[in-house]
């Protein structure tokens, strides 16, 4: 199994993330009216109460985080990742779990949007343990995502 190790996030990662996004990410991020990846993820970390990068052989892949909800006790998590994610499923989704028990100290409410067409990201949250609702339109071209909660009680 491949080893994922936790680094630190700085504007060289965030750079790197945003040119390497996977197409599915960048549209996603066009359909909540951002221009440029680079200034979504910036705003995306800079909101972030946790953030962290995943590395596999000296190779970031992912980047994640989770902000502040409008309640106590509420996080909204966010990830994106590089097509270098792929070899990697097992070893990352173990990774995550880990990385969700962390937020979940900290925010016993993890809740955000998924959009519908990340189909492996829909079946990561639910192999997570997230309920998935039904489809809403959101953004600026209205493009549908599905609600995501989970509570740690």
């Amino acid at each position: 199994m491949a080893h994922i190790n936790r680094v630190g996030v700085d504007k060289d990662i965030v750079r790197y993330m945003a040119d390497n996004v996977r197409e599915c990410v960048r549209a996603e991020i066009e359909s909540l009216g951002f221009d440029d990846p680079y200034e979504a993820l910036l705003e995306s970390c800079n909101r972030s109460a946790i953030l962290e990068a995943a590395e596999h052989d000296g190779k970031v892949f992912a980047l994640y985080g989770v902000s502040h909800g409008q309640e106590a006790g509420e996080g909204h998590p966010w990830l994106v990742f590089t097509e270098d994610i792929k070899g990697l499923g097992l070893s990352f989704a173990r990774h995550s779990k880990q990385m969700i028990g962390m937020m979940q100290m900290y925010f016993p409410l993890l809740t955000g949007y998924v959009y519908t067409g990340h189909k492996d990201t829909i079946k990561w949250l639910k192999w997570l343990g997230f309920t998935l609702d039904d489809p809403v339109k959101l953004g600026v071209k209205g493009d549908l995502f599905h609600h995501f909660h989970r509570r740690d009680d």
